[in-house]
């Protein structure tokens, strides 16, 4: 049964919780609806993104008794306040936050900065230079 992975086949958690690889750059914060994001992903990132974006989005199950975590619910709540506040106590607990995620999705292309993706091929991407 797939609880943890909202990108994978037969995902059957929440639709919303805090997760890892929400986004490109960050490893870790509030989605409000997977089935929203995934949307986003299928529809609006570059194909050669998708599956790795798909792959690593994680639930994050993080256990409520946690003072840190208790507190971050509470400025959910208050929606106004998560970005500034929520986003201190995610820093302060990065450490703990990290080695959730790297259990969680140890494969991920992360290379401290942001996910790291492909490039796409030369016919569509003029940029790139030919080997």
């Amino acid at each position: 049964m797939n609880t943890t992975y909202p990108g994978r086949p037969a995902y059957t958690g929440p639709d919303s919780g805090f997760a890892a690889y929400v986004h490109h750059n960050r490893r870790f914060e509030y989605c409000w609806s997977f089935e929203e994001r995934i949307t986003v992903i299928m529809h609006d990132k570059p194909e050669q993104e998708q599956a790795i974006r798909l792959h690593c989005l994680a639930y994050i199950a993080l256990p409520p008794d946690m003072p840190w975590v208790a507190e971050s619910a509470r400025l959910r709540a208050e929606s106004y306040r998560l970005w500034t506040e929520g986003s201190r106590l995610w820093t302060e607990h990065r450490d703990e936050v990290d080695s959730i995620v790297d259990r969680l999705v140890p494969d991920a292309p992360w290379d401290g900065h942001e996910l790291v993706f492909p490039l796409p091929d030369q016919a569509w991407y003029r940029e790139r230079k030919a080997p």
